[in-house]
């Protein structure tokens, strides 16, 4: 820009940003040494950023960039003090570009010391590399970067992804080759269980075994196809157990718990994910914080405090859902042991009621085998004391005298009478008898049902 010196001298002047050292310099040629060829080669040359020779003995001074203070010290004036504001403005922005693009830099040569050293692939650095990134392009969307400078930063990012990507096609050859052991040795177990339920053993302790596999394949490592496939056989076998212990019922009866138990096994899984991420987020507090107390200059300070609340508010977030997490598994927990209460009461009035009504089964048959007897013994008693009555009609009388006859007739009726007395009260007895057996079968169920329950 042409201007004005001390003395109201025409100057050529030129700025230029020294945006590492956040310095303006200020070079102020005296009119007769700028010569249009060297104005011209200014203008098409120096702008565009190629080196132009100054002339000799040329006055050169440094200014630190303020966004307050005149780019230009107080002895130079010039009438386009609005492009000097708008350039301003603007190296205050590339001076702050520059500082983010440094600091993404500096990180990534961090990422690269640590991706270097691993001999195995690492999870919670490829989380990190992608964190990394996500936030570049949020800088870059928002253009608070310079357009080369996001080519660079992705170009470095591309590799470290590159180098991970190989260090994961590694261990994941390794560790399909460790998933198809465990799942061989897995399914092994499994079909022992299988042919010890088609071979009718004991169900009890099958079941325990079966569990026990479940537990071993819960903390198994094992790729996701492996997962499935042996998910879908426990769960087979675990269905085949219940069908033959319960029969028909074991779907309605155990509905409700097996919803109950795949909610927590669920949440369990999810639990282990939000502790993982808790702890990692917590280990990326720490390591925030470290670099905070070694952070060079107030920017990256300033940049890395933000980060570090935004991860902060992340944490706060994770530990309340964790929180919520642990409540929902305690409620969960104490259903399945309402559950388990349950289904050991119904089991105990089936057993109760099994008993109840084999006492009774027992306690019929003996009182319909008395009955019968009684009716037997009936008859015989009925067919005897016609027998008497027919007799005594069929007598033939004798030749006494009346007094005596009269006598013998009484005496007949007297002893028919006594046969007919006894015989009824003969049928009285055994009606009582059966009644006291009766109420001492009562007594005696009352006191099976009563040990049974409390031996329970």
């Amino acid at each position: 820009i042409w201007g004005e010196n001390e003395t109201e001298q025409k100057v050529l002047i030129t700025l230029e940003l020294l945006d590492r050292d956040n310095k303006v310099e200020i070079c102020v040629i005296p009119h007769e040494m700028a010569t249009e060829e060297f104005y011209q080669l200014l203008m098409d040359d120096w702008k565009g950023g190629k080196d132009v020779e100054f002339p000799k003995d040329v006055k050169k001074i440094e200014k630190p960039l303020s966004m307050t203070d005149s780019l230009l010290p107080d002895d130079l004036k010039t009438d386009k003090s609005d492009i000097l504001s708008r350039a301003q403005a603007e190296w205050h922005f590339t001076v702050l570009s520059g500082k983010l693009y440094e600091m993404y830099k500096s990180e990534l040569d961090e990422y690269k010391e640590k991706i270097d050293a691993l001999s195995d692939y690492s999870e919670d650095v490829w989380s990190e590399m992608k964190s990394f990134w996500e936030k570049v392009q949020s800088q870059v969307r928002e253009r608070n970067l310079f357009r080369d400078h996001a080519a660079n930063l992705k170009e470095r990012t591309n590799n470290l992804f590159d180098k991970l990507k190989v260090l994961r096609k590694e261990m994941k050859k390794e560790f399909d080759i460790k998933s198809n052991e465990i799942s061989n040795s897995l399914n092994s177990r499994l079909d022992e269980i299988e042919s010890k339920i088609e071979s009718g053993l004991a169900l009890k302790p099958v079941f325990s075994e079966l569990k026990e596999i479940q537990n071993t394949f819960f903390k198994a490592n094992v790729n996701r196809k492996d997962k499935d496939s042996i998910w879908n056989r426990m769960d087979s076998l675990f269905k085949m157990v219940k069908q033959k212990q319960y029969g028909d019922k074991s779907s309605k009866d155990h509905k409700g718990g097996s919803r109950v138990q795949s909610r927590l096994d669920g949440l369990l899984k999810a639990i282990q994910r939000m502790q993982n991420s808790i702890a990692f987020d917590k280990k990326d507090v720490e390591f925030q914080n470290s670099k905070i107390s070694n952070s060079e200059g107030q920017l990256e300070q300033q940049i890395r405090q933000a980060k570090l609340v935004m991860i902060q508010e992340r944490l706060n977030s994770k530990q309340a859902k964790f929180d919520d997490m642990l409540k929902t598994k305690s409620v969960l927990l104490a259903v399945i042991e309402k559950e388990k209460v349950k289904q050991e009461k119904v089991r105990i009035n089936q057993e109760k009621k099994k008993v109840e009504e084999a006492v009774k089964q027992k306690i019929a048959d003996k009182i319909k085998t008395n009955k019968d007897e009684l009716i037997d013994q009936e008859d015989k008693l009925m067919q005897a004391a016609k027998e008497i009555k027919s007799a005594k009609t069929k007598r033939k009388p004798k030749v006494v005298s009346p007094e005596k006859s009269n006598s013998n007739d009484h005496l007949d009726e007297s002893i028919i009478d006594t046969i007919v007395n006894k015989f009824e009260q003969t049928v009285e007895d055994v009606k009582d008898t059966v009644s006291a057996i009766i109420d001492v079968a009562e007594n005696k169920l009352d006191e099976a049902i009563k040990g049974f329950t409390e031996e329970e």
